[in-house]
Parts: C-alpha cells; sequence; structure tokens
C-alpha cells in the first residue's frame, strides 16, 4: 500500500506536467492500490477483478470532464488529453472506445458465472446509456454532452 501512494504521489501527480497518460498511469494505480489493500492478485476474487473497473470506466468519465475544463488544465501547465488534443479527435475517440470496453467489462461477470441475467441487463443498460452520452459528446463537443459522460 505504501508502494501505491508513494507512485500516485512521486509519479502520477508530477507526470499531469509531461504526458496526457496520467488518466491511465492514475486508473491503473487505483487497480494497483486494491491489490495492495487486498494482500495480493490471488487474494483477489476474480470478479472483483471486472465490477467497478477503473480503467473502463475512468476514461470516458475524466475525458468529458477534462474538455469542460481543458482551459483550466491548459492554463495551469497540465497535460491532460483535451489540452494537447485541441481538435477533440483522440479525446472523442478514446471517450468511445472505453465506453464500449466499459460494456465489454462489465458483462464479465456474467460470463464467468458470477452473477446472473438481472446484473446482465443492469450492465447492459447502463454502459449502452453511458455509450450513448459518449456518442452526443463525440458529435457536439459541447460542454452539456460532456457533462452527461
Amino acid at each position: 500500500m505504501l508502494l501505491a501512494a508513494f507512485l500516485y504521489v512521486l509519479v502520477y501527480t508530477p507526470m499531469k506536467r509531461f504526458s496526457w497518460f496520467n488518466t491511465t498511469l492514475g486508473a491503473i494505480l487505483v487497480r494497483f492500490h486494491r491489490f495492495a489493500l487486498g494482500g495480493s492478485i490471488r487474494h483477489l476474487d476474480l470478479g472483483a477483478w471486472f465490477v467497478c473497473d477503473p480503467v473502463a470506466w475512468q476514461h470516458p468519465h475524466f475525458y468529458s470532464i477534462a474538455w469542460m475544463f481543458k482551459d483550466d488544465y491548459r492554463d495551469a501547465g497540465l497535460k491532460m488529453l483535451p489540452v494537447v488534443d485541441p481538435d477533440g479527435a483522440s479525446t472523442f475517440r478514446q471517450t468511445l472506445a472505453y465506453s464500449v470496453a466499459l460494456i465489454g467489462v462489465s458483462v464479465l461477470p456474467t460470463v464467468i458465472g458470477m452473477t446472473g441475467r438481472l446484473y446482465l441487463c443492469g450492465a447492459l443498460l447502463i454502459g449502452v446509456i453511458m455509450l450513448g452520452v459518449a456518442v452526443c459528446f463525440a458529435r457536439n463537443h459541447g460542454a452539456a454532452d460532456a457533462a452527461g459522460c
């Protein structure tokens, strides 16, 4: 757990000034922190790997927030994706790709037999809604659409 905190403070946070990849690194560190709290990968239930996976949901969520506040991030000298991608092409493409990935990751607990049809239906419904909002965001580029993500 100390290593996760160390990496977060001394690697992830300063990385915001140098690379937009900081969002992905932050999501990976959240996953690593969960392992640290659980003792090891062996002790982490397979289903917990997929449920609320930060690598899948963090990107569409954060990229939309970063799009709304890209001027503030730019003024602060932070290299968030919408800052280094001012026209939004990569931001929107990645928001859509991670929204699709979120649907795939969300149905895996049912595929491995951890959950039933009710969970599957809910996961698919929420995932499709998220993807729909991401599509609107990618098409319209507006702050109101970003707020929906």
